[in-house]
């Protein structure tokens, strides 16, 4: 085999190399273009966050727009950003979420503003009335525990002590045979 021959060998390889990561990169843009809804984690400064799906067709603005609404403070300027590389998320009806900023299947986002007051995230009604459900609740819970409770301790007097600490053992810790 000559030089020339190696060289033409070398150039049939290096292309057939070249074409696979054309084909490769069409097929992740094609997966790209088939996603059709994102959902989006956006972190607060006081570490709450808020999650939500959007699907290809919303733009930036509706992003904004959607986090304006959840604010307890509507009138409140901030911005949004990527989370690695820190790039700031621009608010325009011409960006779309899923094309242009290249969101993936699951995107997390920070928030940013100069006002530090908390809370940030305005309270839920429905979350309200599930406190309350639940302190109703917990009275119910409290009873069915102490019942357990009182349940367990009858049982546990029927036991001797070198039962019970046989009990709490691991297996191939017993030593001696009952």
């Amino acid at each position: 085999m000559g030089i020339d021959d190696f060289k033409n060998y070398y150039e049939t390889i290096a292309n057939k190399a070249h074409n696979k990561k054309d084909a490769y990169k069409d097929i992740l843009a094609q997966k790209k273009l088939l996603l059709e809804e994102c959902h989006v984690r956006i972190k607060f400064p006081d570490r709450t966050i808020l999650q939500a799906k959007f699907t290809s067709s919303e733009t930036s603005a509706t992003l904004y727009d959607f986090i304006k609404s959840q604010l307890h403070n509507p009138d409140l300027s901030f911005e949004l950003y990527f989370g690695h590389p820190l790039k700031v998320i621009k608010k325009s009806d011409s960006l779309y979420l899923i094309k242009d900023l290249k969101f993936e299947k699951r995107t997390s986002l920070l928030f940013e503003t100069n006002n530090k007051k908390l809370p940030f995230l305005k309270k839920d009604i429905k979350l309200e009335s599930l406190d309350n459900i639940s302190n109703g609740n917990e009275k119910d819970n409290n009873n069915l525990e102490t019942k357990k409770n009182k349940d367990v301790k009858k049982e546990d007097t029927g036991k001797s002590k070198k039962q019970k600490l046989e009990d709490k053992m691991s297996k191939f810790l017993k030593l001696s045979k009952k």
